[in-house]
């Protein structure tokens, strides 16, 4: 906006600053914003003026965007007040006696907040007001050109991007990867972050997307199922403003059942005892190694020792045995027998 405010004010500047066909005026700019860092709005331009039918129409056409409102000038002095669609700008701009030179200021309030220009302009030869136009228009389109180029290049990397974090965040909660969910799952219970919500300007489609995949994870890790796949289980509930106490809390008292044995053999010791009573000691459990109880039995076995010490390793310290893999091979005999014989003494308590 700051830009279009700009580019009217040298429009006023220099059309103040000529009066007659074909005069060449160099206009120097500095442009104070609270802020910005000494010399960064410096510029400098050469501004052929004159009586061209097409100029003065292209002019017009951009003074429409601002009413003059008050407007006082004498020989050597102009004063001008403009009501834009972006704000108010105010222009005082002094004159040498030949009127060759000139310094003026203008004064910028808008909703982006407050400005000023201050500007020195000398008349510095006579130039061909019509090959002048034409020379500015193809620059202008060439700029247009590199802009637009410029749009279409930073759109693709967006879009590339986007598509990119999407990908890796379906695919992460699919899998319960807590690590593959990235910036949607680090802010996802935090919507008041200014951060985050920069972030989600910036790519609206990430946000939207990935933000139900982060919402479909912090479901399912809340079953026995998906908190039993899930990796980084504390940090992923932290994410989801859970924890892993209120997960096992919420899930042992339900009982068993095919989907959930692997989980309350790992982290239901009360509930999985008179399952592992049943089906994990004898010739029945021997006999059925690699059954839909393999699972459950090791890792109930893995977990025993809470009966001895009232306490329950994580199952990210039991190794692969709190897994939520598939049933695996039947174990070899000697170490199936010292599992028994482990399970026997304790259920013989």
């Amino acid at each position: 906006m700051r830009i279009g405010f700009f580019a009217c004010a040298l429009l006023v500047f220099s059309l103040q600053a000529a009066a007659q066909t074909g005069e060449l005026w160099e206009i120097t700019s500095q442009m104070n914003i609270p802020g910005m860092p000494a010399g960064m709005g410096a510029q400098k331009n050469r501004v052929c003026q004159g009586d061209d039918p097409e100029r003065a129409k292209a002019a017009q056409k951009d003074k429409d965007e601002c009413k003059v409102t008050d407007k006082k000038q004498s020989a050597t002095r102009t004063q001008i007040t403009m009501v834009c669609k972006s704000g108010t700008m105010t222009i005082d701009q002094t004159y040498n006696a030949a009127r060759t030179e000139f310094k003026g200021v203008m004064k910028m309030k808008s909703k982006d907040g407050d400005m000023a220009i201050n500007t020195t302009g000398r008349k510095v030869g006579t130039c061909d007001v019509a090959q002048t136009r034409k020379e500015q228009d193809a620059k202008v389109d060439a700029a247009k050109k590199q802009a637009a180029a410029g749009a279409a290049a930073g759109a693709a990397a967006v879009k590339e991007s986007s598509d990119k974090q999407i990908k890796d965040c379906t695919v992460a909660a699919e899998n319960m990867q807590y690590t593959g969910l990235g910036i949607a799952g680090q802010c996802y219970a935090k919507k008041n972050d200014k951060q985050c919500q920069q972030v989600a300007q910036a790519y609206p489609e990430v946000s939207k997307a990935c933000g139900a995949r982060v919402a479909e994870f912090c479901k399912r890790l809340q079953t026995p199922t998906g908190f039993m796949k899930a990796s980084s289980r504390e940090n992923a509930a932290q994410m989801c403003g859970v924890s892993v106490a209120s997960i096992k809390a919420a899930n042992c008292p339900k009982g068993a059942n095919i989907d959930s044995l692997a989980f309350l053999g790992a982290y239901c010791p009360v509930e999985a005892k008179p399952i592992a009573q049943e089906h994990c000691t004898g010739r029945d459990y021997t006999s059925k190694q690699g059954g839909k109880y393999n699972t459950f039995c090791s890792n109930y076995l893995a977990n025993a020792d809470f009966e001895k010490t009232g306490k329950q390793r994580p199952a990210e310290d039991r190794g692969t045995a709190a897994s939520s893999q598939p049933a695996q091979p039947a174990q070899p005999a000697s170490t199936v027998s010292k599992g028994l014989d482990k399970l026997k003494g304790l259920f013989s308590r």
